[in-house]
């Protein structure tokens, strides 16, 4: 998993996220990506990046993960994204991606969800399973 275990609400935050994802995907809806906080209850908080930004998406991203370093320390939190992944063997298929932890911690989990449609129907599916990539620890430099 990682160097330590992903606690409950983490893990909660991310599937929440993921499923609302793949919803939208489902639904041919698209969205910038978004946060997902969990106080009372989950919340959503979604940026719009100023129009001179030459990457609005990358923008909205960075824009959450500043939200992130703000938010009060041990609140779980989610970053969900709609994107392509390339994968070595079978190739690029679009993706849900979650980017997830505790603020405050050190550790950033991802997750991603593959899903494409079929070609005659239109049927929404998922591809191949769930993928946990790999967690990023941040560690404080030492002189």
């Amino acid at each position: 998993m990682s160097t330590s275990e992903i606690s409950d609400v983490a893990r909660q935050m991310m599937e929440q996220g993921l499923d609302f994802g793949l919803r939208h995907a489902k639904a041919r809806i698209d969205f910038m990506p978004f946060l997902l906080v969990q106080s009372d209850k989950p919340q959503i908080v979604e940026f719009v990046p100023n129009d001179d930004t030459n990457d609005i998406v990358e923008s909205a991203i960075e824009m959450a993960r500043q939200a992130v370093i703000e938010l009060p320390n041990q609140t779980p939190y989610a970053i969900v994204r709609d994107g392509y992944f390339t994968h070595p063997t079978e190739g690029r298929s679009e993706a849900i991606m979650v980017e997830f932890g505790i603020s405050g911690g050190i550790e950033t989990h991802y997750v991603l969800q593959r899903y494409g449609r079929s070609v005659f129907l239109k049927r929404f599916r998922l591809v191949g399973r769930r993928a946990k990539l790999p967690t990023i620890v941040m560690r404080a430099k030492t002189p």
